[in-house]
């Protein structure tokens, strides 16, 4: 039995991610698979799954259901906290860095360097969006 609702997000998602891995080895000029797991940068894989699960709900349950009701108020919450809070979380890093290299009294080691880049720009989550929904109608036509 073939889930559509489940596969194509899940597929969707995984090549979003990878789109933007060749885009992180490109820019650092160096191959290091732990970038797949990257946060943040170009483009939103988190978007692009839950534009995916809008556009396949849609699509199959239809946009007047209670379904994607539901993945609506789901992907706007995912799209808000990667616009918002994971940004918000990338300038305390930010902060947070340059106070323990400002004070050398500090202890680096029970201090480590922070992650400041977590959350998106705009146009990361566009592209995300419109790789979800463009790449779910493509998967859509596909599997029928």
């Amino acid at each position: 039995m073939f889930y559509p609702m489940i596969f194509i997000p899940i597929i969707v998602g995984l090549a979003t991610q990878i789109i933007k891995f060749v885009f992180i080895v490109r820019r650092r000029k160096k191959l290091k698979w732990s970038y797949i797991f990257e946060h943040g940068y170009m483009p939103s894989a988190h978007t692009a799954f839950v534009t995916s699960l809008i556009a396949t709900v849609g699509y199959y349950e239809g946009f007047d259901s209670s379904t994607f009701a539901i993945s609506f108020v789901l992907a706007y919450i995912v799209v808000d906290d990667a616009l918002r809070f994971r940004r918000d979380l990338g300038r305390h890093g930010q902060v947070l860095n340059f106070l323990i290299k400002k004070f050398p009294e500090l202890n680096h080691k029970k201090y480590p360097h922070l992650k400041e880049r977590l959350g998106h720009k705009v146009s990361e989550v566009i592209a995300g969006g419109f790789i979800g929904v463009g790449l779910s109608l493509l998967l859509i036509q596909i599997f029928g």
